[in-house]
């Protein structure tokens, strides 16, 4: 998508379906058949009705990196996916951000989202060992300390 800056110079933005198809084209049919089974998605288990593209963790924190430019209507897009993978990589993206970000202001702006999202990350969570390493409450945390 081409977009106009306000003294008219193009630039591109970030799509939510660049991300998609960069994720697509990372995946793996065995992984996500395998992840499937490991995320217990089957009926009646926890992980019930997530789907997977196989894509590894490392290559989603590869296209985080490569989009950490995505706004914030983007990572919405890709937290409201089928896709676990889309989702986890809408995450990584918000804590690069977050961690990036040199204002509280802008600190600010990443916390509310992501407690605006939370019914979400704790989907993505869902199954993962570290919460720390992937979600936000760890920067909290970090800033906040535990306690609150």
């Amino acid at each position: 998508m081409l977009s106009t800056l306000a003294w008219g110079k193009p630039f591109n933005m970030i799509t939510a379906s660049q991300i998609i198809t960069e994720l697509e084209n990372c995946g793996n049919a065995e992984k996500a058949a395998h992840l499937s089974g490991f995320f217990k998605t089957g009926k009646g288990q926890y992980g019930e009705g997530d789907r997977f593209l196989g894509v590894t963790v490392p290559e989603q924190r590869a296209v985080a990196k490569k989009y950490a430019a995505a706004e914030l209507p983007v990572l919405e897009q890709l937290m409201a996916s089928p896709f676990h993978e889309q989702r986890l990589t809408a995450l990584l993206i918000l804590v690069r951000k977050y961690q990036k970000s040199k204002t509280a202001p802008e600190k600010e702006q990443y916390i509310r989202f992501y407690l605006s999202h939370i019914c979400e990350a704790v989907i993505i969570l869902n199954g993962v060992g570290e919460l720390r390493e992937f979600s936000f409450p760890y920067p909290l945390f970090e800033q906040y300390g535990e306690d609150g």
